[in-house]
């Protein structure tokens, strides 16, 4: 049995914030009922496995999905956002989110990311989404786009931080 942590979150003043958290027993059950927010509004997102009490491969629904994609760079608990990172990766490299829509997720909102080891896995796997992830056929294209927005970012980011160094390097 694992306990998780299941937290449920909203747009609130622009900023994703954490408006429940419950912690629920699975069981090795195909599904478990999270009774606990029956009849309560669908959420701007849903991450399972927040906090990291147990070893989770998550993946997220088209709603969270949506928000993580517009708003990721907003959530302001660290934990939480290297959480949905690694179900994003997770999510593209089994093929469940498109490598290109990794690669845009990461190019619009990897630029808030403030933790320098995050930012370092962000680049690993950015560049992998590029370059083993995507089709063949359109690889090329997507190389120069993210190359000019990796350039973008590195301009954008406070000289001399990591984060300009991580995307210079991303970009070499």
């Amino acid at each position: 049995p694992h306990r998780l942590g299941v937290g449920l979150y909203a747009l609130k003043d622009g900023a994703l914030t954490r408006t429940r958290l419950v912690e629920v027993e699975l069981d090795g059950a195909a599904r478990t009922l999270v009774p606990d927010v029956a009849g309560e509004s669908v959420p701007a997102a849903v991450l399972l496995n927040d906090g990291d009490l147990t070893y989770a491969k998550v993946a997220f629904d088209e709603g969270s999905l949506a928000t993580w994609r517009e708003h990721l760079g907003t959530l302001a608990d660290p934990l939480a956002r290297v959480i949905v990172w690694a179900g994003l990766w997770n999510m593209a490299r089994d093929a469940q989110l498109p490598a290109a829509d990794y690669v845009e997720i990461v190019l619009r909102q990897g630029s808030a990311e403030t933790d320098a080891s995050t930012l370092a896995a962000l680049a690993a796997n950015l560049e992998a989404a590029v370059e083993r992830l995507s089709p063949p056929q359109g690889r090329d294209a997507l190389r120069e786009a993210t190359a000019e927005r990796l350039w973008g970012l590195a301009e954008a980011a406070p000289a001399g931080g990591d984060a300009q160094l991580t995307w210079v390097r991303t970009f070499a």
